[in-house]
Order: C-alpha cells, then structure tokens, then sequence
C-alpha cells in the first residue's frame, strides 16, 4: 500500500491510521521518527500479518522451520538483519505481509567495488544476481581486474549469483568502437580473452557472465553476433550463463551508426537474457526531464517484444535521481547525481512540496539553493509501482538497476511485496 502525504501528516498519525509499527514505517522509509514530511511524499505501507516473537538461544533457520519459510525471506521483510543479524529475545519479526505476490521476477544490480557494505547487505537478499563492475578487455587481451573478491563472498553468502561484467578498456565511445572492432577481427585476441575469462570465472566462483558492449561498427554487426554465440556455447559448456547489455531507443535511428548494426533477434538466441538500457533517457547533460519515464518504458517495451522472446528481456532502470540547477542552458549547465532516498531527504529539509507528473509517472520538486533555482526529478514508490506493474504486465524476464551505489530501501521492499524473486 502507497500513502501520500497530506499537509500535517506525521510518521506517527500514518501509522496510527493503519495500526502499524511507526519504528518500522520510519524504517521502511529510511526515514527517522521525528522525519518533518512533505505534502505529495510518497510512503510505503506495509502491514504485518504475522509476526514472531524470538525466544533465547533462536536462530533464523529456526524460526524460518517454525514458519514453513525460508531464511532469505525472512531476511527480506527484516531487512536490518542481513546487516546485524543477532537476535534479542522478546525482538518481534515479521515473517509474513499482507501482500500478494503473484509473479516471479529476476532482479538484477550492478555495483562497483567500493559500494558500501551496509548497503549491500541490506540489498543482496533482493537480489537474483549482482553485476559487478567491470573486468575490462585490452588490446593485447588481457583482462583489467576490479576488486572483485569480497563482493563475491557476500554475494555467495546470500544466494545471489555474482555476474563477471566485461567492457572495453578505453573510454570514449570512439575508442570503444575500435577496440570492440579489434577484439572481433582479431582470433587470437578473442581466444585469449575467452581464455582469460574462463580462468578467472573458475577461480572467482562467478556464475555468468555479462558483457556491456555499447559501440559497434556497422561492419562489425555479423561477427558481434558470431562472438556473442561462440561465447555461448563456452559458457554453457561450463553451467554458466551469458547476458549481454544493449542500447535502445524510440527515436528513429540513422544508418551506419552502432544503434543501427544491433541484430537483436540474432543475439537473443545467444545469450539467456538481454538487459535493455535507453537512450531516451539517463543523461545529466539535461534537458530535466523524469529519469525513467513511464510512457517511454511502454514504447521501448512495445518495441522490443517484436523482436526479442519476453522471457529473454530485461529493463535496466537507473538508480539515481537528477538534481538540475535552473535556468537550463544546453552544454553549460548539467545535474547532479544524488540518490532517490537523498532527493525525499532534500524536498523535507527545504520544505518543498513534491508533485507528481502522471504520464511520465514521475515525481519532482523544485527548491532554491543560495539564491539559485533547482528542480529534482527522481522515484519513488509511488512511480515504481506503476513501472513494475507494467514489467509484470508485459510478462518480461526481469528489471536490473544501475547502479546499486545509492540507497533507495522503499524500493526493495516494494518489490519483494509485489513479486517472487527469483
């Protein structure tokens, strides 16, 4: 349940009003207690329909025998306990909401290396697989190492599939497009690094493989194809699976560009699944505009079930919100990136008012800064139920966030209220 906040409503009285915890509502919303909240704020509700007492010397398995239930999901409707997970006897758990889950969804997340750990703990038991970021392929063919290993362990201690991801080494999109078009050409080049990866996969105790190519020459379109499906039959070989990452757009797209050369029908029977990201949208060069708009997730999805099978499809929803100083000027002024839960803490501490734009199913606010006007666009569980339920209408494979480097706890607990995880 989604309430939205009237002038004088508190943590409290919300509470009151559904007979719920206001330390759990508070929690839900990483929020405090005491929070001053805004007309048109968005606050999940989430009602207990049996809870468990904890008795001396409990454990999670324990109590999850006790309930006909798994630990993991119990860990997702106590979300502080894949952080802390000491148990206190007389401590209520909530083992069951009143929900109704009728769908099972894949979820995805990216991550770097240096995410914050109670971020991550928090998040994994959300979390079908964790995309971490990135291996990166040279000219020579050798690999670029992250940090990769700790994530790896708490991922592994969770359930959560850890996903190698491999991009070019260079930055530019026209760098990329070369060493792309290098990699395709070159056999020996490709071996090694197929090599490369297959060494560390069995080393690291990875489980697939996600390769986030975005720039590829109109010339290269057939041999893309033809190395996705080669890796294919590597990975598969070895109980492993193979996603690839792929632009798209609802805007006309030009000859002889990298959009142009994609074969995604081709490529859909290569890999087990393909998360999509748009161009339409993500970009903090402006103009300000809602970062997931709703009506341009239906064209893009409309789109894509022509040509891809539904259960191939994933959505990759950014997860971040835009902070744009105002008045916009292209190619001088530019957002900053800020977390979703970071945007509702700024519209209480100036005291905006959010409102609500019902195509692009998106909240925003608008609030001065040292004499300076900003508008913030960003989501909330309000918009991101409108997003899931559509995902779940068009039946797809799964969604996948970009990046897991920002708290956005509402979310996650509104997905495991919606859906079955995977």
């Amino acid at each position: 349940m989604i309430y939205i906040v009237k002038e004088g409503d508190t943590i409290a009285s919300i509470a009151s009003l559904y007979n719920v915890s206001a330390q759990r509502l508070a929690y839900h919303n990483r929020l405090e207690e005491s929070s001053q909240l805004v007309a048109g704020q968005a606050i999940l509700i989430l009602i207990p329909v049996l809870l468990h007492r904890v008795q001396s010397g409990e454990t999670l398995t324990d109590i999850a025998a006790a309930h006909d239930t798994a630990v993991m999901e119990i860990l997702r409707n106590n979300p502080y306990l894949a952080v802390d997970p000491v148990l206190y006897a007389g401590e209520e758990l909530v083992i069951q909401y009143e929900d109704t889950k009728t769908d099972s969804i894949h979820i995805n997340s990216y991550a770097y290396p240096d995410i914050r750990k109670e971020l991550l703990l928090e998040t994994l038991p959300c979390l079908t697989s964790l995309s971490i970021y990135s291996y990166r392929f040279t000219a020579t063919g050798d690999l670029l190492s992250p940090a990769d290993e700790p994530l790896i362990a708490l991922a592994g201690d969770f359930n959560t599939n850890p996903i190698l991801v491999l991009t070019p080494s260079l930055r530019s999109s026209h760098s990329n497009s070369g060493l792309i078009s290098q990699l395709l050409n070159n056999r020996e080049m490709r071996n090694r690094v197929i090599e490369h990866i297959q060494i560390i996969m069995e080393q690291r105790k990875y489980r697939g493989i996600n390769l986030d190519f975005r720039y590829i020459l109109t010339s290269d379109r057939d041999l893309f194809t033809d190395f996705i499906r080669n890796l294919q039959t590597c990975m598969h070989e070895q109980g492993y699976t193979i996603s690839i990452t792929l632009p798209f757009q609802t805007f006309p797209i030009e000859q002889d560009t990298f959009l142009s050369t994609i074969d995604y029908a081709g490529l859909s029977t290569c890999v087990d699944f393909m998360i999509f990201m748009s161009l339409d949208w993500e970009s903090a060069e402006g103009p300000p505009m809602p970062v997931v708009p709703f009506n341009q997730i239906t064209a893009v999805l409309e789109q894509i079930v022509t040509e891809v099978p539904r259960e191939k499809i994933v959505m990759r929803f950014p997860n971040y919100a835009y902070d744009w100083p105002l008045p916009y000027s292209q190619g001088r002024t530019a957002a900053t990136v800020i977390g979703n839960d970071e945007a509702a803490s700024l519209a209480m501490r100036h005291r905006s008012p959010i409102l609500y734009d019902t195509v692009a199913q998106a909240p925003f606010f608008e609030y001065s800064l040292r004499g300076v006007p900003h508008i913030v666009w960003f989501e909330d569980v309000r918009s991101m139920y409108a997003k899931l339920q559509l995902l779940a209408d068009y039946n797809i494979q799964g969604i996948s966030y970009w990046p897991l480097m920002y708290s956005f706890r509402p979310n996650w607990l509104l997905l495991n209220a919606m859906f079955h995880i995977l």
